[in-house]
C-alpha cells in the first residue's frame, strides 16, 4: 500500500510540476533503481504516460486553430467611369482556440486592405441548451447575417440584408461591421430528434453602436433569434430587433446626431437537398419614422464538378410609404467550389433602380481559403 501510496505521490508531483515527459521517465526509472517500484511496474507507468501527456509545445497551440480566406475581385459596370476594376477586397484571419472542452475564444480580423477587427468574444458552453458568448460577435438577426461572408452565396451580399442589418448601408453604416455588435448572448440548442435539435435559440443585449465602439446613449438593445428545424432539410427561422440609435439622418431633417428608433424583425426559410438548394427571407424596419422592408428569394443547383448555378431576386423599399424608393436586383451567376473554403464566382447583376437610372453589373469573385 506504501508502494502505491509513493507512486501516486511522485506521480502527480510530476504531472502538477509540467515536467517534460522525457523527465517523468527518469523519474521512474530512478525510483525503479531504488527498488521503490519494479521494473515492470515502471514499464507499465511510462506505457501509460507516452498515451496521456502530450509532447511540449508553445502554449496553447494544440488548443488553437488559425485560418482564413481572402476575396479578389473584378468589377465592370456601365454606369461608373471607373467600370472596369481588379482589387483585393479582404483578408480574413481567424483564430479558433479551445481552452477546454467546454471554454474558448474566437479573434477574425480583417488584414487587409484596411486592417480591422471584426470579431473577439469569449464562449462557454456548460451545456448544449446554453452557450454564453461575451465580446464582439454577429448580431442574431435574420439567416443570411449569421453566415460567414467565405459562405453566403452571392458575391454583393443581399441588399436587403446590407441595408437593414449592419451592412454599409445600414443607417448606421459602416461601423456595423457587418452585422456585428459588442455584447452578451445567450444561446443553445434544444429537443433532440433523429440526430438533430428541432429548436435553435440566440438571445443577446448590445451596445447598438457597431464594432470597436463604446455605446454613444444610455439605451441597450436586444435581439432574439429563433430557427427551427423542420425536417433535415427545411429550417424555418425568425428574429427580433429592438433598439435605439444614435446618428445624423438627412431623411429625418436632423441637424445634430439624434436618438431614433432603430427596431427590426425577420422571417426566412431554407431548404437544402442533394441538389438543390433555396432560402427566402423577409426584413421589417423602423429608423425613426421611417418603415422600410424587402424580401429576397435565392435558389441554387448542384451540377457536378462542384458547380452551382444561382439565381436570386432581391427587392429593398427604404421608404414604404413614399412609393419611389423601392430597389429590385435580379441576379445570376456561377459558382465554382474547387477545394475547401475556395471557389471561384462569376455573376450578372441587373439593377432596377425604381424611377433612377438601370445599371448592368458583371462580377467576378476569387475566394482563397488558408
Amino acid at each position: 500500500m506504501n508502494k502505491l501510496v509513493c507512486v501516486a505521490f511522485l506521480s502527480a508531483i510530476s504531472f502538477l510540476a509540467c515536467t517534460a515527459q522525457q523527465n517523468s521517465e527518469k523519474l521512474l526509472r530512478l525510483l525503479q533503481s531504488k527498488q521503490v517500484i519494479s521494473a515492470k511496474e515502471a514499464d507499465s507507468l511510462i506505457a501509460i504516460e507516452n498515451q496521456i501527456v502530450p509532447s511540449k509545445t508553445f502554449f496553447m497551440v494544440d488548443k488553437v486553430k488559425v485560418f482564413g480566406y481572402a476575396h479578389i475581385g473584378y468589377q465592370n459596370s456601365d454606369t461608373t467611369s471607373l467600370n472596369n476594376t481588379y482589387g483585393v477586397k479582404c483578408i480574413f484571419a481567424i483564430i479558433d482556440a479551445k481552452i477546454s472542452k467546454t471554454m474558448g475564444f474566437m479573434i477574425q480580423s480583417n488584414v487587409g486592405p484596411v486592417p480591422t477587427l471584426y470579431e473577439y468574444y469569449f464562449e462557454w458552453t456548460p451545456q448544449t441548451y446554453l452557450r454564453i458568448k461575451a465580446g464582439q460577435m454577429k448580431v442574431p438577426l435574420s439567416m443570411e447575417n449569421l453566415m460567414s461572408r467565405s459562405t453566403v452565396e452571392n458575391i454583393t451580399g443581399s441588399q436587403t440584408i446590407n441595408n437593414l442589418v449592419g451592412g454599409a448601408t445600414d443607417i448606421l453604416g459602416p461601423v456595423c461591421g457587418g452585422g456585428r455588435d459588442v455584447g452578451i448572448q445567450l444561446a443553445g440548442s434544444l429537443l433532440s430528434y433523429q440526430k438533430r435539435y428541432l429548436l435553435e435559440y440566440q438571445v443577446g443585449v448590445f451596445n447598438g453602436n457597431g464594432i470597436n465602439n463604446l455605446d454613444n446613449n444610455n439605451h441597450k438593445d436586444v435581439a432574439g433569434w429563433l430557427l427551427l428545424n423542420a425536417t433535415s432539410k427545411l429550417k424555418i427561422c425568425t428574429s427580433i430587433y429592438v433598439g435605439e440609435g444614435l446618428y445624423k439622418s438627412k431623411d429625418l431633417g436632423d441637424v445634430n446626431p439624434t436618438n431614433h428608433i432603430r427596431n427590426r424583425w425577420a422571417i426566412g426559410a431554407e431548404m437544402d437537398t442533394k441538389s438543390i438548394f433555396g432560402r427566402v427571407e423577409y426584413l421589417h424596419g423602423k429608423d425613426g419614422i421611417l418603415e422600410k422592408q424587402g424580401i429576397y428569394g435565392l435558389f441554387i443547383a448542384h451540377l457536378p464538378q462542384k458547380i452551382d448555378l444561382l439565381g436570386e431576386v432581391d427587392t429593398f423599399d427604404k421608404n414604404i410609404t413614399a412609393g419611389n424608393k423601392k430597389f429590385t436586383n435580379y441576379q445570376v451567376g456561377i459558382n465554382w467550389n474547387f477545394f475547401k473554403r475556395s471557389r471561384l464566382q462569376l455573376h450578372y447583376v441587373y439593377r432596377d433602380n425604381n424611377f433612377g437610372r438601370t445599371e448592368n453589373q458583371i462580377m467576378s469573385q476569387l475566394q482563397i481559403g488558408f
